[in-house]
């Protein structure tokens, strides 16, 4: 549900049909940073780990599973985009064909695309996944994190979240970024911006 004490010009982060990408290498804030915007605009949240533990339980999380769950990823997006929701999505994104994926997705749509990357540095990164509890990604080890955020291949599009800026502040930047109405342009360079990056 919606925040209902908004302005009006903050609406538009609201009711306004996009879709916003959350980025980042394992352990940079991501699935906080959604859980934040999906409390606070009411904006639906689709989340890859979440999504292939429900599609493939017992998965061994390679790169066959991952890519199906992106693939069901972004068809739920497309259904709730084309039904008028504004919809947040989840993932790493390091690999250029899941940003080439969402740059068809809203190209077939003609709705604006939004990046939010997630920065972190891999000690901050290996810090954080000894802490975590219960997440979906059972894949993960200290050195793999710290492999991942040392190899993740940073676009420097869109909005840039920092490891260091706090939870509510991190909000604030969103939502000004969604006010300011300037969307990724849809012309390739975030998706020719990765690697053969394995998340």
């Amino acid at each position: 549900m919606a925040n209902p004490a908004a302005t009006p010009t903050e609406a538009f982060a609201i009711m306004a049909v996009y879709l916003l990408v959350l980025a980042g290498p394992p352990c940079s804030g991501k699935s906080t940073l959604g859980g934040l915007i999906e409390t606070e605009f009411g904006i639906r949240r689709l989340q890859v780990d979440a999504i292939l533990s429900d599609l493939i339980p017992d998965s061994q999380r390679n790169r066959a599973d991952r890519d199906l769950a992106y693939r069901a990823m972004h068809m739920l997006a497309k259904e709730l985009l084309a039904c008028g929701h504004a919809v947040t999505v989840d993932a790493t994104y390091g690999n250029g064909r899941h940003r080439a994926a969402v740059e068809t997705l809203v190209g077939s749509l003609g709705v604006p695309l939004y990046l939010a990357e997630c920065h972190v540095a891999p000690g901050t990164a290996v810090d954080r996944f000894k802490n975590r509890l219960n997440h979906p990604a059972l894949d993960l080890s200290e050195q793999r994190v710290r492999d991942l955020a040392e190899r993740y291949p940073y676009s420097q599009q869109g909005l840039t979240v920092n490891e260091d800026t706090p939870s509510h502040a991190a909000l604030k930047e969103i939502k000004a970024y969604l006010l300011r109405r300037i969307s990724l342009h849809v012309d390739g360079r975030w998706s020719s911006s990765s690697i053969d990056y394995v998340s």
